[in-house]
Protein backbone atom coordinates (compact mmCIF):
# COMPACT_ATOMS: atom_id res chain seq x y z
CA UNK A 1 0.00 0.00 0.00
CA UNK A 2 1.11 3.57 -0.64
CA UNK A 3 3.50 5.12 2.30
CA UNK A 4 4.39 1.65 3.38
CA UNK A 5 8.42 1.21 3.92
CA UNK A 6 9.94 -1.36 1.53
CA UNK A 7 11.52 -4.32 3.74
CA UNK A 8 15.05 -3.61 2.96
CA UNK A 9 15.20 -0.23 3.93
CA UNK A 10 13.29 -1.33 7.24
CA UNK A 11 15.90 -3.29 7.67
CA UNK A 12 18.83 -1.13 7.02
CA UNK A 13 16.81 1.71 9.95
CA UNK A 14 16.84 -1.08 12.25
CA UNK A 15 20.32 -2.47 12.05
CA UNK A 16 21.01 1.25 11.98
CA UNK A 17 18.84 1.60 15.60
CA UNK A 18 20.42 -1.58 16.72
CA UNK A 19 23.98 0.12 16.45
CA UNK A 20 22.93 3.02 18.19
CA UNK A 21 21.73 1.27 21.29
CA UNK A 22 24.56 -0.92 21.26
CA UNK A 23 27.12 1.84 21.21
CA UNK A 24 24.90 3.91 24.21
CA UNK A 25 24.72 0.84 26.14
CA UNK A 26 28.59 0.06 25.72
CA UNK A 27 29.42 4.40 26.90
CA UNK A 28 27.02 3.96 30.29
CA UNK A 29 28.65 0.39 30.92
CA UNK A 30 32.16 2.33 30.33
CA UNK A 31 30.64 5.21 32.67
CA UNK A 32 29.77 3.30 35.54
CA UNK A 33 32.99 1.50 35.21
CA UNK A 34 34.56 4.75 36.01
CA UNK A 35 32.00 5.91 38.78
CA UNK A 36 32.29 1.75 40.38
CA UNK A 37 36.55 2.36 40.32
CA UNK A 38 36.18 5.89 41.90
CA UNK A 39 33.68 4.73 44.72
CA UNK A 40 36.30 1.92 45.63
CA UNK A 41 33.62 -0.81 44.84
CA UNK A 42 35.86 -3.42 42.92
CA UNK A 43 38.03 -5.60 44.58
CA UNK A 44 39.93 -8.21 43.09
CA UNK A 45 39.02 -12.25 44.52
CA UNK A 46 41.90 -14.10 43.94
CA UNK A 47 42.43 -17.85 42.99
CA UNK A 48 44.00 -20.47 41.19
CA UNK A 49 42.82 -20.73 37.94
CA UNK A 50 43.40 -22.19 34.62
CA UNK A 51 45.79 -20.11 32.10
CA UNK A 52 44.66 -22.08 28.79
CA UNK A 53 41.13 -21.86 30.33
CA UNK A 54 41.40 -18.11 30.83
CA UNK A 55 42.66 -17.49 27.34
CA UNK A 56 40.35 -19.89 25.70
CA UNK A 57 37.18 -17.79 27.06
CA UNK A 58 38.74 -14.71 25.72
CA UNK A 59 38.98 -16.01 22.51
CA UNK A 60 35.63 -17.29 22.48
CA UNK A 61 33.67 -14.41 24.06
CA UNK A 62 35.25 -12.38 21.08
CA UNK A 63 34.67 -14.33 18.16
CA UNK A 64 30.74 -14.82 19.59
CA UNK A 65 31.13 -11.09 18.42
CA UNK A 66 33.05 -11.27 15.61
CA UNK A 67 33.00 -14.70 14.55
CA UNK A 68 34.54 -13.81 11.05
CA UNK A 69 37.69 -12.88 12.62
CA UNK A 70 40.90 -14.66 13.08
CA UNK A 71 41.76 -15.01 16.70
CA UNK A 72 45.20 -16.95 17.87
CA UNK A 73 46.56 -18.01 20.60
CA UNK A 74 50.19 -19.13 21.59
CA UNK A 75 51.12 -20.30 25.02
CA UNK A 76 55.03 -20.57 25.44
CA UNK A 77 55.69 -24.24 26.83
CA UNK A 78 57.54 -22.60 30.01
CA UNK A 79 54.74 -21.05 30.74
CA UNK A 80 52.91 -21.78 34.23
CA UNK A 81 49.59 -24.50 33.88
CA UNK A 82 47.59 -21.95 36.02
CA UNK A 83 47.96 -18.58 37.71
CA UNK A 84 47.03 -17.15 41.01
CA UNK A 85 44.52 -13.95 40.22
CA UNK A 86 41.21 -12.96 39.77
CA UNK A 87 40.00 -14.44 37.01
CA UNK A 88 36.48 -12.72 35.92
CA UNK A 89 38.80 -9.12 36.20
CA UNK A 90 41.74 -10.59 34.34
CA UNK A 91 39.54 -12.07 31.92
CA UNK A 92 38.06 -8.30 31.29
CA UNK A 93 41.34 -7.02 30.98
CA UNK A 94 41.76 -9.33 28.06
CA UNK A 95 38.70 -8.95 26.58
CA UNK A 96 39.03 -4.92 26.14
CA UNK A 97 42.79 -5.59 24.87
CA UNK A 98 41.36 -8.22 22.40
CA UNK A 99 38.28 -5.68 21.41
CA UNK A 100 40.84 -3.13 20.54
CA UNK A 101 43.13 -5.18 18.90
CA UNK A 102 39.85 -6.17 16.08
CA UNK A 103 38.35 -2.89 16.12
CA UNK A 104 41.33 -1.17 15.08
CA UNK A 105 43.05 -3.66 12.71
CA UNK A 106 41.97 -4.90 8.97
CA UNK A 107 39.05 -7.55 9.42
CA UNK A 108 41.33 -9.78 7.03
CA UNK A 109 44.54 -9.50 9.74
CA UNK A 110 44.72 -12.04 12.28
CA UNK A 111 45.51 -11.17 16.50
CA UNK A 112 47.43 -13.02 18.54
CA UNK A 113 46.99 -13.60 22.05
CA UNK A 114 50.67 -14.84 23.32
CA UNK A 115 51.29 -15.62 26.87
CA UNK A 116 54.94 -16.24 27.99
CA UNK A 117 56.78 -15.38 31.61
CA UNK A 118 58.92 -12.42 32.65
CA UNK A 119 60.66 -12.37 36.05
CA UNK A 120 58.04 -14.62 37.65
CA UNK A 121 54.98 -13.14 35.94
CA UNK A 122 52.97 -14.47 33.30
CA UNK A 123 52.54 -11.85 30.39
CA UNK A 124 49.65 -12.02 28.15
CA UNK A 125 50.13 -9.84 24.98
CA UNK A 126 47.88 -9.10 22.38
CA UNK A 127 49.12 -8.20 18.90
CA UNK A 128 47.40 -6.91 16.00
CA UNK A 129 48.33 -5.78 12.62
CA UNK A 130 46.91 -2.71 12.70
CA UNK A 131 48.05 0.76 11.82
CA UNK A 132 50.05 1.11 15.12
CA UNK A 133 49.66 3.81 17.55
CA UNK A 134 51.59 7.17 16.40
CA UNK A 135 54.69 8.50 18.73
CA UNK A 136 53.32 11.18 20.23
CA UNK A 137 49.78 9.95 21.47
CA UNK A 138 51.86 7.00 23.00
CA UNK A 139 51.92 8.45 26.44
CA UNK A 140 48.12 9.70 26.35
CA UNK A 141 47.01 6.42 25.55
CA UNK A 142 45.99 5.19 29.00
CA UNK A 143 44.72 8.52 29.60
CA UNK A 144 40.90 8.38 30.70
CA UNK A 145 38.44 9.53 27.98
CA UNK A 146 41.38 9.76 25.39
CA UNK A 147 40.79 8.53 21.98
CA UNK A 148 43.50 8.36 19.17
CA UNK A 149 43.30 9.86 15.83
CA UNK A 150 42.85 6.41 14.61
CA UNK A 151 39.86 6.07 15.89
CA UNK A 152 37.89 7.94 13.98
CA UNK A 153 34.30 6.30 13.05
CA UNK A 154 35.11 3.24 15.93
CA UNK A 155 32.56 3.41 18.52
CA UNK A 156 33.78 3.42 22.49
CA UNK A 157 33.99 6.08 25.22
CA UNK A 158 37.93 6.31 25.74
CA UNK A 159 38.40 4.42 29.18
CA UNK A 160 38.49 1.01 28.84
CA UNK A 161 42.34 1.23 28.28
CA UNK A 162 42.90 3.73 31.01
CA UNK A 163 40.18 1.12 33.59
CA UNK A 164 42.22 -1.93 32.20
CA UNK A 165 45.13 -0.85 33.78
CA UNK A 166 43.90 0.09 36.99
CA UNK A 167 42.29 -3.73 36.83
CA UNK A 168 45.85 -4.53 36.50
CA UNK A 169 47.53 -2.71 39.52
CA UNK A 170 44.80 -4.07 41.46
CA UNK A 171 46.02 -7.38 40.34
CA UNK A 172 49.46 -6.60 40.99
CA UNK A 173 50.28 -6.44 37.82
CA UNK A 174 50.93 -3.84 35.55
CA UNK A 175 49.89 -2.65 31.54
CA UNK A 176 51.92 -1.75 29.45
CA UNK A 177 51.84 -0.71 25.23
CA UNK A 178 55.19 -2.21 22.85
CA UNK A 179 55.87 -0.46 20.57
CA UNK A 180 55.84 -1.79 16.79
CA UNK A 181 56.13 0.74 14.12
CA UNK A 182 54.69 -0.04 10.82
CA UNK A 183 53.45 -3.32 11.97
CA UNK A 184 50.63 -3.01 14.15
CA UNK A 185 49.95 -2.45 18.16
CA UNK A 186 50.98 -4.64 21.49
CA UNK A 187 49.59 -4.64 24.43
CA UNK A 188 51.28 -6.52 27.38
CA UNK A 189 49.53 -7.60 30.63
CA UNK A 190 51.71 -9.08 33.18
CA UNK A 191 50.22 -9.99 36.27
CA UNK A 192 52.53 -12.04 38.89
CA UNK A 193 52.09 -15.91 38.85
CA UNK A 194 51.44 -15.85 42.59
CA UNK A 195 49.04 -13.82 44.37
CA UNK A 196 51.18 -11.95 47.09
CA UNK A 197 50.48 -13.44 50.64
CA UNK A 198 48.77 -16.51 48.86
CA UNK A 199 45.72 -16.98 46.26
CA UNK A 200 42.58 -15.90 48.12
CA UNK A 201 44.25 -13.51 50.29
CA UNK A 202 42.76 -9.93 49.59
CA UNK A 203 44.89 -7.22 48.54
CA UNK A 204 46.52 -5.00 52.11
CA UNK A 205 45.70 -8.32 53.94
CA UNK A 206 48.82 -10.88 55.31
CA UNK A 207 48.75 -14.39 54.94
CA UNK A 208 49.16 -14.60 59.03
Amino acid sequence: SRGRMPYPEIEIRARQVRSEVQRLTSLIAATLDVVRFDAGQVTAEPRSCDLAELVVRVQTRQLATTPGRILSIQIADEAPATIDTDPVLAEEILVNLVSNAVKYSPGTEPVLIRVSTENGRVCFGVEDRGTGVPLEEQPKLFDRFFRGSGSQGVPGAGVGLAISRRLASLLGGELVFVSRAGIGSCFVLKLPHQWPGGAGVPPGDSAS
